[in-house]
């Protein structure tokens, strides 16, 4: 922004940023091309920004929905745990380097194979909505795999998987009377978030009966 930089910043140039910021400490993201932003209105900012294709990389919903398989049975045993410790590890890592994506979720989480490898890398897209902080906060590790957690389907992720994830983000193969607290703060957070959902889920769907515009 012309006046205050600091203070007024559009999502196009914060999540290009991000972005760069992202990429300066060796975090997996889109690489951003360019971005821009002009006053229309006192304080009220259009912004634009244009990103190179993320291709190899597709998401993880796009993979659990469209080929769940890749994650079932005994053969894809491996994959389905090379996949939650990359995650876990990557997590960990976002936070160290001081950045928290507040939509830590199957949606943004981006996967690529390799050579056929069973093990991904990982990537984040949508860096609009991206804390910082100098030392990484308590409530991020709850809310972020708290994220995660809401979005990995039942059928395909137990119970022993989703502590792993935990197992993996503080890089332990066992967790402290500390960590199954953190653990107990997870499921509460992500029980939480599907009340939410499912509230909103079926305030839209009585908006759409009602021929009303979705908010």
């Amino acid at each position: 922004a012309l006046f205050f930089p600091k203070l007024i910043s559009s999502e196009g140039k914060r999540e290009f940023e991000n972005m760069c910021d992202f990429r300066k400490v060796g975090l997996g993201t889109v690489l951003p091309v360019a971005a821009g932003e002009r006053f229309v209105k006192l304080f009220w900012l259009q912004s634009f920004l244009i990103t190179e294709d993320f291709s190899p990389f597709i998401s993880l919903e796009y993979m659990l929905k469209e080929n769940p398989e890749f994650f079932m049975g005994g053969n894809a045993s491996d994959r389905k745990r090379n996949l939650i410790n990359r995650i876990g590890i990557f997590a960990r890592r976002m936070h160290e380097k001081g950045f928290n994506h507040r939509d830590f979720n199957a949606t943004h989480i981006l996967l690529y194979y390799k050579d056929k490898s069973d093990i991904p890398e990982i990537a984040l897209f949508d860096l609009q909505r991206v804390d910082r902080s100098s030392v990484p906060r308590f409530r991020w590790v709850i809310k972020s795999l708290s994220e995660l957690n809401f979005t990995l389907p039942d059928g395909i992720f137990n119970k022993k998987d989703r502590i792993s994830l935990l197992l993996s983000y503080k890089g332990k193969k066992k967790l402290n009377l500390w960590d199954w607290l953190q653990w107990l703060l997870v499921k509460r957070k992500t029980a939480r978030i599907k009340r939410h959902t499912e509230k909103m889920t079926a305030r839209r769907k009585e908006r759409r009966k009602r021929g009303l515009i979705e908010r």
